[in-house]
């Protein structure tokens, strides 16, 4: 089988170019060079790969996640489980939104003010859940393999838009990196709003925070400690 060209691959997968250009970018393709004009192509190899990281992208897995199960044979069935209990955290919470617009609806048809905080406060969400320790920990194992893209991804909107991947990265590589070789996770624990994740390294431990709301990561917080004292 002859390689396919860019173009042809676009609109046999319904993707654009640049998906593909961006995904070869980060390492999840790998394209040839055809024809007087090196136009990019992709074998029958690669068109199959193409495939798969389709569908994983439907999971709503992103790519950091995908490329570990494609390239470094990650194991497919935890992530995937792992994968469930988000996506399942945020249909939950998504029918919780739509029962409370239900709510509003109602007070407004009945000439009721929706500002009035003592008609909905029973549907305020603060309790941490298993949804919110499969974000913690989905996000701890991508720190692990230094994934900040992926850890990024489960990052709501507001901590996502000023504390980007660089930040990420620079954080883990100036406080975790001097503590040596990780060994294990030592705990994970909650804390009103908050799941906490301690990693024990060679030369101390880093305790990462996450902050929830609405089981969503709205805070995030790294601190290492290289003299065994009690943190938490």
């Amino acid at each position: 089988m002859e390689p396919i060209k860019i173009q042809e691959l676009c609109r046999r997968f319904g993707v654009s170019s640049r998906t593909l250009r961006h995904w070869e970018d980060q390492g999840l393709l790998s394209s040839v060079r055809v024809g007087s004009g090196a136009i990019r192509a992709f074998d029958a190899a690669e068109c199959e790969r193409l495939e798969k990281i389709l569908f994983l992208k439907r999971l709503d897995l992103p790519l950091g996640v995908i490329r570990s199960i494609l390239t470094d044979g990650a194991d497919v069935g935890a992530i995937l489980r792992e994968q469930r209990v988000y996506l399942a955290s945020r249909a939950a919470e998504m029918r919780k939104r739509i029962a409370l617009l239900e709510k509003v609806l109602v007070c407004i048809d009945a000439d009721k003010d929706i500002f009035d905080s003592s008609l909905f406060r029973d549907d305020r969400t603060t309790a941490i859940d298993e949804a919110d320790f499969s974000v913690a920990k989905l996000c701890v194992n991508s720190f692990l393999r230094e994934d900040f893209e992926t850890t990024h991804h489960y990052f709501g909107k507001r901590i996502a838009s000023y504390m980007p991947p660089s930040i990420l990265r620079y954080a883990w590589h100036e406080h975790v990196d001097p503590l040596g070789t990780f060994e294990a996770v030592e705990k994970t624990e909650r804390k009103n709003d908050s799941v906490f994740v301690v990693l024990q390294y060679e030369k101390g431990r880093a305790i990462v925070q996450f902050v929830f709301t609405e089981h969503q990561v709205s805070g995030f917080w790294l601190t290492y400690d290289a003299e065994g004292s009690n943190l938490i």
